[in-house]
């Protein structure tokens, strides 16, 4: 889907920043605070988790000849949407609904390597454990493996739902839409993504349409939701 064909490097995250104003995404300049006093311990974890020359390709340098500058073209862009705020899993048909805040929707476009991924952010407190581990397992399926004798989706919660503030169910999942799934696949040998998986890239992918670009099957709108990323710390802690 190149937004100037020919050009050596495509720079997607343009067709967000033309649509300012009309689009939920809009780009986030830098998790470092302006005041150091401000960086929370979550943000930390992250950093030290990776190796050094990782960190400087991931956040850029305060010191040295890597010194970032906000003019020149960053590793990564990100891009954050707000009007999603939680979201709802039932893991079994008729067992109780565990609610989740939605700390963060993000895209994250890597420079001049055609490639952006989706990384929702969770976070609950005081989960059983063995909730906390079906949210890893099951949550980030985007299509189910099969379905069982019930019809339920193989690996796959029963529900999950989108919300928005007030708690407004913006779109829920169909994993139980057998034939659907296998229509699909079998039309467009590619699988078939569950019907809450769009509503965090649709925006994304109307942008694209106004912008005259090209989409090459009808699935690339939710090709980047075939994994979310998941934190889950044990024991329970409270969210910062």
């Amino acid at each position: 889907m190149p937004v100037r064909p020919g050009n050596p490097v495509q720079r997607h995250w343009e067709v967000l920043d033309q649509l300012a104003g009309t689009s939920p995404w809009h780009e986030v300049a830098d998790e470092f605070c302006e005041d150091p006093a401000e960086f929370q311990e979550r943000h930390y974890k992250e950093f030290v988790t990776f190796l050094p020359y990782t960190q400087r390709f991931l956040y850029g340098t305060s010191a040295g000849q890597e010194s970032s500058q906000r003019l020149s073209d960053p590793s990564i862009h990100v891009y954050r949407r707000r009007d999603i705020q939680g979201v709802r899993v039932t893991f079994e048909r008729g067992e109780q609904p565990w609610q989740f805040k939605v700390a963060h929707v993000d895209l994250n476009f890597f420079h001049d390597a055609d490639l952006v991924l989706l990384a929702v952010e969770l976070h609950a407190d005081d989960l059983p454990l063995n909730v906390a581990q079906d949210t890893l397992f099951r949550f980030g399926r985007a299509y189910p493996a099969f379905w069982d004798a019930r019809g339920e989706g193989g690996n796959c919660p029963h529900l999950v739902e989108w919300l928005a503030a007030d708690d407004t169910v913006l779109a829920q999942s169909d994993y139980g839409s057998r034939s659907r799934y296998l229509e699909f696949v079998g039309r467009h040998r590619t699988p078939c993504n569950s019907a809450h998986c769009p509503v965090t890239t649709r925006c994304l992918m109307g942008s694209a349409s106004a912008m005259g670009l090209r989409r090459r099957t009808p699935t690339r709108e939710c090709a980047v939701l075939r994994r979310f990323r998941t934190f889950v710390s044990w024991p329970p802690s409270p969210a910062t």
